[in-house]
């Protein structure tokens, strides 16, 4: 995984390769994640990462899970997020070699960005919606992405 030396792996095997992170409100990360079943659970239970950056196994946020009651288990999740992204940021920092992209995506202009950075037609970044609760409010829709790049 990217907190068990999959980062680490990367900068030694691919010392040139790009970093991509594409970032979104935590709020809405967390809003979105909660419409994918069973996947924040999961995360939690299996993935241990330790989220204070500094491999301590997960003991840190399972002790912040335990404390956690309603309204405070979304911002569990929002500041998991936010460690999970700074982790990342100082990954990249940590490694100049590595070129490192982030973009917004709820940036009008994320497409057109990523397109500047990496090459990739801004027409291939799409906007998909593949989750179950979606599938089951669109039953009629047959396909599940759509295009936002070339604005």
């Amino acid at each position: 995984s990217l907190h068990d030396g999959g980062l680490e792996a990367i900068a030694e095997h691919y010392p040139h390769a790009t970093i991509m992170l594409v970032t979104r409100n935590a709020k809405s990360w967390h809003r979105s994640m909660s419409g994918w079943g069973s996947i924040l659970a999961h995360w939690r239970i299996k993935c241990g990462f330790d989220g204070n950056l500094n491999h301590t196994k997960s003991d840190y946020w399972h002790k912040k899970w335990i404390l956690s009651t309603g309204r405070k288990k979304e911002n569990y999740w929002i500041d998991f997020y936010n460690a999970h992204t700074q982790k990342i940021r100082d990954f990249a920092m940590k490694n100049p070699s590595l070129t490192y992209v982030e973009v917004e995506l709820e940036d009008e202009n994320m497409a057109n960005k990523m397109e500047y950075y990496t090459g990739v037609p801004s027409t291939c970044v799409m906007d998909c919606h593949p989750g179950p609760k979606w599938i089951r409010e669109h039953p009629n829709v047959t396909g599940r992405c759509l295009s936002i790049g070339g604005i």
